[in-house]
């Protein structure tokens, strides 16, 4: 996975993480769709990999609400990884 993709994908959740709740975007991300879905392995969804992000990096969702260490620690993750 491209680190910049990575940080990319991590500072856009801290932007609709600290948006209203009453903001559409934010109505759009905890949105539950019902039905059922098809048969074999869920589709991966965009939680789900922000999730895993978040995990490679260290990070915690409640840091997301200081946009300053937020942005610092996603560049200290960035760094990290393209040292490796």
């Amino acid at each position: 996975m491209s680190s910049y993709m990575r940080k990319r994908r991590l500072q856009w959740h801290g932007h609709v993480c600290r948006r209203d709740e009453d903001e559409d975007i934010r109505q759009v991300t905890n949105i539950q769709v019902g039905g059922r879905r098809k048969r074999g392995r869920p589709r991966q969804r965009w939680k789900d990999t922000v999730k895993s992000d978040m995990s490679c990096w260290g990070l915690e969702q409640e840091d997301v609400h200081d946009r300053v260490r937020w942005h610092s620690l996603i560049e200290l993750g960035a760094s990290r990884t393209a040292t490796r």
